[in-house]
């Protein structure tokens, strides 16, 4: 079954994404609210409940981002979400992400969206 995610408004997106998140990595997982969130919709820390797998699941401090879309034909290859030029998507998250980094605050980033 396909769902039209592109229907869905930006809060629906992003509160359908953290309750995945939930369920692969654990209760602990939490959203953050509407505005500036450092390149952040939610986060979790600690040994996710099932991701990669039960068996050997992945610990640390993991950031959770959502781009939504209303486009049904958005890519990911779209020059201004995936391009080289620093004012696309992916380069202004890279450097969120760098940040981050450097703060000790992400070991492990997630990226979901809606686009093709």
């Amino acid at each position: 079954m396909r769902y039209p995610y592109h229907d869905a408004s930006t809060g629906q997106f992003e509160a359908l994404v953290v309750e995945l998140c939930v369920y692969l990595l654990g209760e602990g997982t939490h959203g953050f609210s509407t505005g500036p969130d450092e390149g952040r919709d939610a986060r979790f820390e600690g040994t996710a409940a099932r991701f990669p797998s039960t068996a050997k699941p992945l610990d640390g401090k993991f950031v959770i981002q959502a781009k939504h879309t209303e486009s049904p034909i958005a890519k990911f290859s779209d020059s201004d979400f995936s391009g080289d030029a620093a004012s696309s998507m992916i380069s202004k998250e890279v450097d969120r992400v760098c940040t981050l980094r450097q703060m000790d605050e992400c070991d492990h980033y997630f990226l979901f969206s809606n686009r093709r």
